[in-house]
């Protein structure tokens, strides 16, 4: 993952509804690296939602990805209802296009909707490249929250399956994933692997 070099940054947020929670080194960081942003009035409220489009903001930031999504402003999307008008049109299109997101169905990507605990997950996993762990775990939604809890993206984050991810818990998992080495393809074909990234103990998954 491009920003887990910075994964050291550390910094006191800005927002005043975070300082001193569980919430407030997550939020410093991605702050400081623009992944995640506050309200004009000085609060990044935790509890809050964070809807579909949103995340796959995120999800396109924390993968190095931002400078596409920005030049594919404008761009089709593949969904109804996320138009090249939208202002999330190219970070929703760059991040179908790299597998982090699934619509809906029926060509609709639900913008709007806020994003579910099970959703921000498997967009996570999926942007960590861990999409194929999951598949062989079952797929959607049991496989993806199996890997999540292998590789420690939960660690300190708490949500309820089914509800809606709050902004804490989007910030949490998506600090965690800065700590986590990515799932690559090795070979093609027959030859086809994926194993975890590092420059020593890579092991296959």
């Amino acid at each position: 993952m491009v920003l887990s070099s910075f994964s050291f940054v550390s910094a006191a947020p800005d927002f005043s509804d975070v300082a001193g929670t569980v919430y407030e080194d997550s939020v410093a960081r991605l702050e400081l690296l623009k992944v995640l942003r506050g309200y004009p009035d000085g609060t990044f409220r935790p509890e809050g939602s964070i809807t579909r489009a949103e995340f796959a903001a995120v999800a396109v930031r924390i993968s190095g990805m931002e400078n596409v999504a920005v030049a594919a402003k404008g761009l089709p999307t593949g969904f109804s209802d996320v138009p090249g008008t939208h202002w999330a049109s190219g970070y929703v299109g760059t991040a179908a296009k790299l597998g982090i997101v699934n619509g809906i169905g029926g060509g609709m990507f639900a913008p709007n909707a806020p994003v579910k605990y099970e959703e921000a997950i498997a967009m996570v996993v999926r942007a960590l490249g861990y999409e194929p762990a999951a598949a062989a775990k079952g797929g959607y939604p049991f496989g993806y929250l199996i890997v999540a809890n292998e590789i420690d993206l939960l660690e300190d984050a708490m949500g309820t399956p089914g509800m809606a991810a709050t902004r804490g818990f989007v910030a949490m998992i998506t600090d965690n994933a800065l700590e986590i080495p990515m799932m690559i393809q090795v070979g093609y074909g027959s030859e086809t692997k994926f194993v975890v990234s590092g420059e020593e103990n890579t092991k296959e998954k």
